[in-house]
């Protein structure tokens, strides 16, 4: 097996609202969104600012695993 060589290059730090809950099955899970209110972006030559609005989309399924969709 062949060992790769990871390297940092940049962070990311957000601050997030409360989640909301949109959505509750016991096949599915838990669907809820939790809004992204600001952040940074640093490192590898970023520096960027995010921005209130966008949202991450979480499932949570019945065994506890997330799934998790930023945008």
């Amino acid at each position: 097996m062949t060992q790769k060589n990871l390297h940092h290059r940049s962070s990311m730090s957000i601050t997030v609202d409360r989640p909301i809950l949109v959505g509750l099955s016991q096949q599915l899970g838990r669907r809820q969104l939790i809004p992204i209110l600001s952040g940074k972006v640093t490192g590898g030559g970023l520096h960027g600012l995010v921005l209130l609005g966008d949202v991450d989309s979480q499932i949570i399924v019945p065994d506890g695993i997330c799934q998790l969709y930023t945008r």
